[in-house]
């Protein structure tokens, strides 16, 4: 069973967001990022795409989401941009006047009317730039699309949005190529120092991207990146997902994990903490049912939904 809830994302940036996929099945997105978790994009156009209603999703959240703990902080992303859907504003409306504290909308495609109206109701947009170079096609930037308008837009965007767009910088290796190289950042950090991001979130790729050569980053190149974006005068943090101390209570052990390594690869570690000694027993039972593929990657082994 595929719901909209998928589990909660806890980082050193972000505490205790619910996960919610406006979009569902297949994936839909106007680019094809290698780093992400879903795989390569099967669907990169789509017109009127509506998202479910806020008592829908609030329905499946007290459904599917952890029974122990509230949560006052969500983070919308799934299978695909949240900002192709039409009217997205009004449905973040309805999770706000229903209770929802903070809201992180998370976006790569960049639709310049639907971000300037969810600015007005997300706390903060969430934007990957993973663009370095000549090879920025490469990595996933679709190639009839104007990356000088892109950068235009996201300089526009900034001035608007009174410090709610933050930028993350994702650091990762691809082959034997690690990106940003040194030259990579060189031109990233002239890109962004002409739109005015002062604020950069360094995300090392912390897990697979199905069917990608990808791997993590030496965590010495990571903080050296970083200590040079410090030096070069933008406030900088790294990000790391964070394990919750103990595990939460879920209502179906089964369907909550399923939709969570759906979505994002999980490890071992992070399916016991998340899940418990039930979730290790559903685990082994979707690997059985053959409904979740095993990876191994970054010395870890990894468990993704089919």
């Amino acid at each position: 069973m595929i719901t909209h809830t998928y589990g909660v994302y806890l980082s050193n940036t972000i505490d205790k967001a619910l996960l919610l996929d406006l979009l569902l099945p297949p994936k839909k997105c106007p680019l094809d990022c290698v780093i992400c978790p879903l795989g390569a994009t099967s669907h990169f156009s789509v017109e009127g795409l509506k998202p479910p209603p806020p008592p829908k999703l609030l329905e499946d959240a007290k459904s599917n989401g952890p029974q122990d703990t509230v949560l006052q902080e969500t983070l919308v992303w799934g299978f695909g941009d949240p900002l192709l859907l039409e009217d997205l504003d009004v449905v973040l409306k309805g999770l706000k006047e229903a209770g929802i504290a903070r809201i992180y909308v998370h976006t790569s495609g960049l639709r310049a009317k639907q971000v300037e109206k969810i600015l007005g109701v997300a706390d903060r947009v969430l934007i990957p730039y993973l663009w370095y170079g000549e090879e920025k096609h490469a990595l996933g930037w679709a190639p009839d699309k104007s990356f000088s308008a892109f950068l235009e837009l996201l300089r526009e965007l900034v001035s608007k949005s009174s410090g709610k767009i933050q930028l993350e910088l994702y650091v990762f290796r691809l082959g034997i190529s690690t990106y940003p190289s040194l030259e990579h950042l060189d031109e990233a950090i002239a890109r962004l120092a002409a739109i005015r991001i002062e604020e950069i979130v360094v995300k090392p790729v912390e897990r697979p991207s199905p069917g990608r050569n990808i791997k993590p980053p030496a965590p010495r190149y990571v903080d050296a990146l970083a200590e040079e974006l410090e030096n070069r005068g933008f406030n900088t943090r790294i990000e790391h997902a964070k394990l919750p101390n103990s595990p939460f209570k879920w209502r179906r052990v089964v369907v909550s994990l399923y939709n969570h390594i759906l979505r994002i690869p999980l490890s071992t570690d992070e399916i016991r903490a998340y899940y418990g000694n039930l979730g290790v027993i559903a685990l082994n039972n979707l690997v059985s049912e053959k409904k979740v593929a095993r990876v191994s990657w970054g010395k870890k082994l990894f468990y993704k939904g089919i």
